[in-house]
């Protein structure tokens, strides 16, 4: 074999999301014995915003609709037919993994696939049955599945019948060089986004000014409706208080309703999709996720690299990386009384609300750095590469 072994890694789009957050931060630190070759599987929507990170050329299979997918895998066989040099495929969502899992059983290649949710959990609120079947069905040929979290690593074990000896942890993370706090950069954000005197429901001085930030997808399964409900139990006795929500999604005008329903209109911003998550997260004063469902979210880690105090909803995963009381603020999920008291108890207490950041940062220094994941993951391409499997009969 001319050259050295490549990783294909397969994931459904280079769009914005927790999955694309873990994919770039991890080819950001792989590096040889192996060759790495970033693909999507659909058209390459989101590549030259995420490209700039990596100095790798980024493939695409050019699907346009999910009912396209038999074409988006023939031209993956193509690809692999051509690159014999391909020893293990990466996959990551669901596009990747059914294609990638199938082409890598028919080719004798190795496949991997990262799990990043627990969406087959019954409360998860993003379950979808043809989906979980086709997933189940395909999970079989997985050489080697990476899960997030424990929580994720125990789901996949019930939900697609993985053995757990073929699960192997490897947390999501961030680049501890890269994402912490810049006195400069919130100065800039803070006046970039108009939290001078006179801001909406905020006046009268920047300095008074308390925000808040949320990061993720506007669906039901973040828990944003809680949030809004929350926030205005908090106005009232906090009313220099300011929400800004990054992200986009298909719940904005249902939660645009019901802020100017609860009167909290004038204290919540919604921003839309954002390439400049590290100022959003300098220039708030505190992190605030009440998710439902989760994997193991990258933006509480990216907030907690931040030193910023957290509140997140008690939920398996989000109990994996936040301590109550000492790393951050635990809030029932479902419950915009218990996210409210959480969020004023840091609101009125700058002391509690300094502890919890630094316990936050050095949690993730010790535990989720990318730097980290990256080594195991190379560690296990190298256990696969030496252990590569015959190609599959045409009975598959």
């Amino acid at each position: 074999m001319a050259g050295p072994p490549i990783v294909l890694h397969l994931i459904d789009s280079f769009g914005v999301g927790g999955a694309q957050q873990r994919y770039f931060n991890d080819l950001e630190h792989l590096g040889p014995p192996f060759e790495h070759w970033p693909c999507a599987v659909f058209a390459q929507d989101g590549a030259a915003a995420q490209g700039a990170r990596l100095t790798m050329p980024m493939r695409s299979l050019g699907l346009r609709r999910l009912r396209g997918l038999p074409l988006a895998f023939a031209s993956l066989m193509k690809l692999l037919r051509e690159n014999p040099a391909i020893s293990v495929i990466h996959t990551q969502l669901f596009a990747a993994d059914t294609i990638g899992r199938i082409a890598g059983r028919l080719n004798g290649i190795p496949v991997v696939s990262t799990i990043q949710s627990s969406m087959y959990e019954p409360d998860s609120g993003l379950y979808s049955g043809w989906r979980h079947r086709i997933d189940r069905w395909t999970a079989r040929w997985t050489t080697q599945v990476v899960a997030v979290s424990d929580f994720v690593r125990r789901s996949t074990n019930v939900r697609l019948a993985v053995p757990l000896d073929k699960i192997v942890l490897i947390p999501n993370a961030v680049d501890t060089r890269v994402v912490h706090p810049d006195a400069a950069r919130r100065a800039k954000a803070r006046a970039e986004l108009g939290l001078t005197p006179g801001t909406p429901g905020v006046s009268p001085g920047v300095n008074d000014v308390f925000v808040w930030l949320n990061v993720g997808r506007l669906h039901p399964a973040k828990g944003l409706a809680y949030l809004i409900d929350a926030l205005a139990r908090i106005v009232p006795a906090h009313p220099k208080t300011l929400l800004l929500v990054a992200g986009p999604g298909p719940q904005l005008g249902e939660l645009e309703r019901q802020a100017l329903a609860r009167g909290v209109a004038d204290h919540i911003r919604f921003l839309g999709e954002r390439g400049d998550v590290l100022a959003l997260f300098d220039a708030a004063d505190a992190f605030v996720f009440p998710s439902l469902s989760e994997g193991l979210p990258v933006s509480v880690i990216e907030a907690m690299a931040m030193k910023k105090p957290c509140v997140v909803s008690r939920i398996g995963p989000h109990e994996e990386l936040v301590a109550d009381r000492e790393s951050g603020l635990l809030a029932l999920p479902r419950d915009d009384r218990s996210l409210a008291a959480a969020m004023t108890a840091i609101q009125d207490d700058p002391m509690l609300a300094r502890r919890l950041g630094e316990a936050a940062r050095l949690r993730v220094e010790q535990a989720f750095d990318a730097r980290t994941g990256a080594d195991r993951l190379m560690d296990l391409y190298a256990s696969l590469y030496r252990g590569a499997i015959p190609a599959a009969s045409a009975r598959c």
